[in-house]
């Protein structure tokens, strides 16, 4: 899917899906290091809960925040 908002079960196949997530890089990246003895199973799930702990951690932070003005719009728009 493009975005968490794109649910792309309802418009592609399963096995397609499926087919595609073989050559995701991150798993790849993982299933390399633990073949070759860097990184074991325990080791990946913590790491995992880790950064699932800092991704809801942000989410709760931005969902928590106030909106923003739309006078703030030009602030971050060029470098400095």
């Amino acid at each position: 899917p493009h975005t968490s908002n794109d649910p792309d079960r309802f418009y592609r196949d399963p096995e397609e899906i499926a087919e595609q997530r073989k050559h995701d890089p991150v798993l790849r990246f993982s299933t390399f290091l633990k073949q070759h003895g860097f990184l074991t199973e325990e080791q990946d799930a913590t790491i995992a809960a880790r950064v699932a702990a800092e991704v809801d951690e942000a989410t709760d932070y931005a969902r928590s925040a106030p909106p923003p003005v739309p006078e703030d719009a030009p602030l971050y728009l060029y470098g400095s």
